[in-house]
């Protein structure tokens, strides 16, 4: 107990436990099936990270980082469905869906390759690009860590020594909604076509 306190008293700490969750989060909403079991996998972890912010005494970022966390796992399942109405097998569609978003949440770690493909001019752009859409550097900032300027970061990355702005929480929340939105919707409209066909594949 003493440690776990210890650990929510450091921003480092309270950082990673939240970013477990979140990690998890994903991996449950897009390999769930069924309305019950989707609907837990979704609200479960983001009222978990919303307590563990407010046990961090962290109030005002719990609602940010509830939605934030649902948003992310609403997406993985979405992708999950726009997956399977493609005629991907459930299980495959699931894995494609969360290798997604693990790979954004590792954002910090391959925007520089990412900047690198493009004209230096245009570089921080993408370095921005990217980890704005990293949910696990959004969170830490929202928690209060400074990801950029951890040790590791700084030494192993060039973003950790470059003028970049810091994400926001409720921005990452509203792509990942959106993204959320837009793969369900095209799940829909594949499954209407193909009802319209018949059922034909």
């Amino acid at each position: 107990m003493t440690t776990c306190a210890l650990d929510l008293a450091d921003p480092a700490g309270r950082y990673r436990a939240v970013a477990a969750v979140v990690i998890a989060a994903v991996g449950a909403a897009a390999f769930a099936r069924g309305r019950l079991a989707r609907a837990l996998a979704l609200v479960a972890p983001a009222l978990a990270v919303g307590g563990i912010a407010w046990a961090a005494e962290r109030g005002p970022a719990a609602p940010v980082l509830a939605a934030l966390t649902f948003a992310v796992g609403f997406a993985a399942a979405a992708l999950a469905a726009l997956a399977r109405r493609l005629g991907a097998p459930g299980v495959a569609g699931a894995a494609v869906a969360a290798l997604t978003l693990w790979t954004a949440c590792g954002g910090l770690w391959w925007a520089d390759r990412a900047a690198r493909l493009v004209p230096p001019a245009r570089r921080g752009a993408i370095r921005e690009a990217v980890l704005g859409a990293d949910p696990l550097a959004a969170t830490a900032y929202a928690l209060g860590y400074d990801r950029l300027h951890a040790a590791d970061v700084y030494d192993e990355t060039t973003i950790g020594s470059t003028t970049v702005r810091a994400p926001d929480a409720r921005t990452t929340a509203l792509a990942w909604a959106l993204c959320g939105v837009a793969a369900g919707l095209g799940a829909g409209l594949v499954s209407r076509r193909r009802d319209g066909d018949g059922g034909a594949p």
